[in-house]
């Protein structure tokens, strides 16, 4: 690699032999415009040579689609998959296509990249063990705010670091500022991207433009000297490069086929102005199977600097020709409205229709920037205003909340803007904000808004309602007056289907949440997709009822259509359940695995519902300081916002860390801590749930509350579609009560008919109720069956609590796989369930070869060769 220096030369050498080696690595290459970073990419590539499967992309200046710049793999993703599940595809298609080899994946200009490439390219490193991958970024230096997860990845030395100076954003401002002492931060950020924080390209523009005229421009000028040097390479070039050098201008950053290129200029047999265009520094060209090759220009401001040269009639014109060309209808839209010089009221209703037409579909993004041109093109000023609030709505819907409430704070009020602040705090669980920003508009009379605003106001309050505990009767009417308006937004479905589900249960216990779902009476795969949301509210009703076969099947299948980008499952909800119907069914391992993926999906202001749901696996592992924390951290945000069903599951985590823990002390007291945290309505009898019964009665117990807890037991018998396990668990109560009133006879024979009954269809109870009959006999045998028991559900707490009874006979036993890790022990799990390489990895979200990485130290630890042996261990 002649010509650079030996340092990076090293650092260069040293990224390859460790992704090689099989630790997947991130280098990251910061540079400013001219610096090279560009070209230190290509290097990357070149010296990786036959020995990687290498891929190299370059992102787009303003294109942020979901997933635009990693489709240029030729990977096939939808806009709404996360970034775990498009991991799991860009890792089957590397598996199909590096033939054995290392992966590099080098990506360029990846300030420009949608958010949710880079978070897929960060989760590809960082979940994974053993692969042999390689993530190599350029990028300018990034400001604060835009890709927030990669600065965090690089700022905790996760990242192999190569960095060409350049100003940081702050210095930029600073420079800025002391030319133009006004000048405002977002004028300031676009040049500091243009140059890349060049101090000499920056000071340059500034000398020549005022910080008004900047603000106004709809693309930044090259410095004057850059742009004389340009124009005098230009003017050395014949009339077809110079047509083709425009054209490739106008078409933009990114990599055109030739044909199109020349199409657009109009120009025949343009190989030998390529060749000219190359050798003047101008052009890049890249050879492909295709057709000609791609051409693009060589750096972004020369980019600038030919298209300001041109006249606006020679930009109008090539636009005008680039959109007759153009195949994608949201691009070609985008020439037009380039190649716009007036309010034109036609195009921005096209605009505004494309932009209908993509949120139909879910690709919030493309419908935010047509709906933001749309804006700039409409005559009206109430359209313009109008449309560009609409703009931000879509940007909510895509999860883009950067600036958002800057942007609304500069609109005033009207209701547009109110159903704009009230989604951004749907989005970031603010569940009383959202309320509080939707009231006026909620305050008006039917018909006095538009039916589309009026009916998203409605559902997002009543989804917020809920978890801000208004009123049950509250958060219907917000639902009926949704359906009254007559419109319907799929986007919000999601939304209105969990809020309509949870109205039917607080209104009617299991009955009424059979009642939502009863219309699906085919099995889940046969679903239609429209209906998604409705069986996942199926599925969630089941694991309440104790039907757990029948809730995973149903939460199987919403899983698997989030797996296909089918939907979006927010904040971790269908996972979280999941584990709950795995960890009552036996499959303690299962559950760990849902609880884990749960808590990754959750979104930056976490859910107290799901955070509460997942302590069971804290609580279960015996990390009671982990469970702990977070039961602290879920207190604090229901106290602020009461969400019934969020407390209810606050104590359920409660119920089952106490349980696990046996501080008689704190067993004690906590029904009353609840009582007076939330009030005895919140924690009482609830819906009826059978679940919530489980672990609502034991706090009666504890508490020495035994009429209750009676009262509380029989609730069993009203249960409609009672299980058989249930008789079993009513027994099991039954003799906890006799035994709190020193009745031990009565108590023996209450366990024994628990025992003999159907509760093990529920194996951790028939543990707890084994464990419960040895304490009152002091009968060893059983003590040790309830050992073994727990041992095999992986209940770590509950096998500690029988060994510190009798140390000797248990100790020399160790808990089976105690000392594997997390990701080893979900690995463990999914083996033992019967699944293939490849359905472990789409599970996880982790490889084929992390799988392999995995179950070669589970083997190692546990003393097997084989998935049968191994199997065979975790069976008894």
């Amino acid at each position: 690699m002649p010509g650079l220096e030996a340092d990076r030369v090293e650092q260069i050498d040293a990224a390859l032999t460790a992704a090689g080696g099989g630790v997947p690595t991130l280098l990251v290459i910061e540079g400013l415009p001219g610096s090279g970073k560009s070209s230190l990419l290509r290097t990357v590539v070149e010296h990786a040579g036959e020995r990687f499967g290498s891929a190299m992309i370059e992102s787009t200046e303003g294109d942020r689609r979901p997933y635009v710049t990693l489709s240029r793999l030729g990977v096939k993703v939808t806009p709404q998959a996360s970034p775990l599940v498009v991991a799991n595809a860009v890792r089957d298609h590397f598996d199909a296509a590096a033939a054995e080899r290392p992966v590099l994946i080098a990506v360029d200009d990846v300030q420009w990249a949608d958010r949710e490439t880079v978070a897929t390219l960060l989760g590809l490193v960082d979940r994974v063990d053993r692969d042999e991958l390689l993530v190599a970024l350029a990028m300018h230096p990034l400001p604060l705010g835009v890709h927030e997860e990669l600065q965090d990845f690089v700022a905790s030395g996760r990242a192999r670091r190569l960095h060409i100076d350049g100003l940081p954003f702050a210095s930029a401002t600073a420079m800025a500022r002391a030319v133009h002492p006004f000048i405002d931060e977002p004028t300031v950020e676009r040049l500091w991207r243009l140059t890349n924080g060049n101090p000499l390209y920056m000071s340059s523009i500034l000398r020549e433009c005022g910080p008004d005229e900047l603000a106004r421009m709809a693309f930044l000028p090259a410095p004057q000297e850059f742009a004389r040097s340009v124009a005098q390479r230009v003017d050395r070039l014949g009339p077809a490069a110079v047509a083709l050098l425009r054209a490739s201008a106008v078409l933009g950053t990114d990599w055109q086929p030739v044909p199109t290129v020349a199409a657009v200029a109009g120009v025949r047999a343009p190989s030998a102005s390529i060749e000219a265009l190359m050798k003047a520094g101008l052009l890049v060209h890249r050879p492909s199977f295709e057709l000609g090759g791609s051409i693009r220009p060589v750096h972004e401001l020369v980019l600038a600097a030919v298209y300001q040269q041109m006249s606006l009639d020679e930009r109008r014109e090539l636009h005008l020709s680039a959109a007759s060309f153009e195949t994608d209808l949201n691009t070609a839209l985008g020439h037009r409205v380039a190649a716009a010089d007036e309010f034109d009221p036609d195009l921005a209703d096209e605009l505004e229709a494309a932009a209908r037409r993509n949120h139909e579909v879910s690709a919030f993004r493309p419908a935010a920037d047509q709906l933001g041109w749309s804006s700039r093109l409409s005559a009206d000023a109430r359209l313009r205003r109008d449309r560009h609030l609409d703009g931000l709505f879509e940007r909510i819907l895509a999860n883009d909340l950067a600036g958002i409430d800057h942007e609304v704070e500069r609109a005033g009020y009207d209701h547009r803007v109110a159903s704009i602040v009230g989604a951004l705090a749907v989005f970031d669980n603010r569940w009383h904000d959202a309320i509080r920003a939707l009231e006026p508009v909620l305050d008006e009379p039917t018909g006095a808004t538009d039916p589309l605003l009026r009916y998203r106001c409605e559902v997002l309050a009543a989804y917020a309602g809920m978890g801000a505990g208004e009123p049950t009767d509250w958060v219907q009417a917000r639902l009926l007056r949704a359906r009254e308006t007559g419109a319907n937004d799929p986007a919000l479905l999601g939304f209105q289907t969990l809020a309509e589900g949870r109205v039917h249960a607080r209104r009617s216990g299991t009955a009424g949440f059979r009642a939502y779902w009863e219309g699906l009476t085919v099995a889940a795969t046969e679903v239609p997709v429209g209906s998604t949301y409705r069986l996942m509210i199926r599925g969630i009703s089941r694991v309440a009822d104790g039907a757990f076969s029948e809730a995973i099947a149903d939460l199987d299948e919403v899983e698997r259509r989030f797996h296909r980008g089918i939907i979006d499952v927010a904040d971790g909800l269908t996972h979280s359940s999941l584990g709950v119907a795995h960890w009552l069914r036996g499959d303690w391992q299962l559950a760990e695995v849902k609880f884990r993926t749960a808590r990754e999906m959750q979104r930056k202001i976490l859910n107290p519902l799901t955070s509460a749901i997942t302590t069971i696996g804290s609580t279960g592992a015996g990390d009671f300081a982990a469970t702990d924390l977070v039961l602290r951290d879920v207190r604090m945000r229901l106290l602020r916002q009461p969400w019934a069903e969020g407390i209810l599951w606050y104590a359920t985590a409660r119920s089952i860390r106490l349980h696990a823990g046996a501080d008689a002390g704190a067993q004690a007291g906590e029904l009353d801590d609840l009582e007076r945290d939330f009030g005895p309505a919140a924690v009482g009898t609830g819906p009826g749930f059978p679940l919530w019964l489980i672990h609502r009665i034991p706090l009666s117990i504890w508490a020495g509350r035994l009429d209750e807890a009676s009262t509380l037991i029989s609730s069993f018998h009203q249960v409609q579609g009672h299980l058989p396990w249930m008789t079993g668990v009513e027994h099991w109560f039954q003799g906890l009560v006799a035994e709190q009133r020193q009745q031990a006879g009565r108590a023996r024979r209450h366990f024994d008919d628990a025992l003999n009954g159907d509760i093990g269809h529920i194996p951790l109870l028939a543990a707890h109720v084994l464990a419960d009959r040895a304490r009152i006999d002091g009968d060893t045998t059983t003590r040790d069956s309830a050992v073994e028991a727990y041992r095999a559900l992986g209940q770590v707490p509950y096998v500690k609590q029988l060994a510190s009874t009798e140390r000797t006979r248990v100790e020399a036993r160790p808990i089976v796989f105690e000392r594997l890790s997390d990701r080893e022990r979900d690995v463990l799990a999914l083996v033992t369930s019967g699944l293939s390489y490849e359905q472990i990895g789409r599970n996880l979200f982790i490889s084929r070869s992390t799988v392999g990485f995995h179950l070669s130290n589970i083997y190692a630890k546990t003393g097997t060769t084989s998935r049968h042996d191994l199997t065979a261990l975790a069976r008894g």
